[in-house]
């Protein structure tokens, strides 16, 4: 991938395949990556998980300082909808932690924090039977926290489209 322009690779390939998804979704690891470049320019909306842990709040500054810089270099409008913080154990003393942090940031960037999804061994089992998590346990209460974190994150995605369709007309 030496070529010119390549961090528009994922734009040109999905261009055109994407127009009857209402969302595409790309999960890469929190790493500054070609591949997630590509994605970010692709996407220009960033949902950042946030694991409970200082290294992953570090990686939210991160990518919210390459979306800036794609921006600066690409002229994109690349930015966070929303914080999701994942594996949450309200119990941990670093869960708390971070999660302070997370709703300072939160205040400081204007990006909202998501329903949390707590921390659950269904996860596991459900990747050893290579099954979704849904299909593996429907009733589990990480379903139930994911469907929350959803409910929360589609009136962001909706207001988000209902300004860009006004700014277009």
């Amino acid at each position: 991938m030496g070529r010119t322009g390549r961090e528009f690779t994922v734009r040109t390939l999905f261009a055109g395949f994407d127009l009857p998804y209402d969302a595409i979704i790309f999960d890469v690891a929190p790493s500054i990556t070609l591949l997630q470049t590509c994605a970010m320019i692709y996407a220009q909306r960033l949902l950042i998980p946030v694991a409970m842990d200082v290294l992953s709040l570090q990686g939210v500054g991160a990518a919210l300082e390459t979306a800036k810089q794609l921006n600066g270099i690409f002229g994109t409008s690349i930015h966070a909808v929303a914080f999701l913080p994942v594996m949450v154990e309200k119990q941990m003393q670093m869960s708390k932690l971070v999660l302070t942090n997370l709703q300072k940031l939160s205040e400081a960037t204007k990006i909202p924090v998501l329903p949390e999804t707590r921390r659950d061994a269904t996860v596991a089992k459900a990747m050893r039977t290579k099954n979704f998590i849904v299909d593996h346990a429907p009733m589990s209460r990480i379903v139930e926290d994911y469907t929350a974190a959803f409910n929360a994150l589609l009136p962001i995605l909706e207001r988000e489209a209902h300004v860009r369709e006004s700014s277009a007309a």
